[in-house]
């Protein structure tokens, strides 16, 4: 799918009758591999949405200044994206051209490594139900293999908070999608995802994340939130100089 053609179907995939929306996430993930192989990740991501933009703030927890700690800007309207890059107080302007070229790029790794899905799994309903941080869900479960690779996804689906699944569709990052096509397609959830256990088993290992909605809500997000500070400068790219 082309760049242009994937925005704007971000477009018209978002909800006109919702306001801003604020997201917090956190994604703890715990990587065994062998006997002292083992450590664990806690991140909290942050998503805001208003209007055609979006902002995915990713901060490492336990981590002063880590250089994973990043922000991404996405303006799907024009096709642009600007990352923040907070450890060095530089940013990374990403062109609809350049973008075209980075979503290739991360196709021809997957395809590669022979790991691009030719399907997306399907999540399916097993009946249970259970109250998670005040929220009633359903269980959905489904399974991945590929290779020696194989994936078991339960998904908790809050029914209550359906109208915000268009936001989460909208939310997701260009070239990341192409990742995400390992996993189900949101825009078939029938809530938002309260919790998500993917236990990820391969060759000599486990990795197992766990990933928790802290908040969802709507409230007024500041057009300030889109803009690169101004003590940011930008990064140059390899090979070419950037003009002051």
């Amino acid at each position: 799918m082309k760049v242009r053609t994937f925005l704007l179907a971000l477009v018209l995939l978002s909800s006109p009758a919702l306001a801003d929306i604020v997201m917090v996430n956190e994604a703890i993930t715990k990587a065994s591999f062998g006997p002292g192989g083992t450590n664990e990740s806690y991140t909290v991501i942050t998503t805001k949405i208003k209007g055609n933009r979006h902002r995915t703030d990713i901060q490492v927890k336990g981590v002063v200044g880590s250089p994973l700690d990043q922000s991404t800007i996405v303006d799907s309207a024009n096709g642009t994206i600007v990352r923040l890059k907070h450890s060095k107080k530089v940013y990374d302007r990403v062109t609809p051209e350049e973008l075209e070229k980075e979503i290739s790029a991360s196709r021809d790794v997957f395809t590669r490594q022979g790991t691009l899905p030719i399907t997306r799994p399907v999540l399916k309903p097993t009946g249970k139900t259970k109250t998670i941080r005040s929220f009633a869900v359903d269980e959905y479960t489904c399974a991945r293999t590929q290779g020696d690779i194989t994936w078991n996804m339960t998904y908790w689906l809050a029914r209550a908070l359906a109208k915000f699944v268009p936001a989460i569709v909208q939310a997701v990052d260009p070239v990341g999608a192409v990742a995400s096509l390992q996993f189900p397609d949101p825009a078939s959830f029938a809530g938002v995802p309260v919790e998500i256990v993917i236990d990820q088993r391969l060759r000599g290992g486990q990795v197992l994340s766990t990933i928790n909605l802290l908040s969802i809500e709507e409230k007024p997000i500041s057009d300030s939130e889109f803009l690169i500070p101004k003590d940011y400068t930008e990064e140059a790219k390899l090979g070419v100089s950037v003009k002051r």
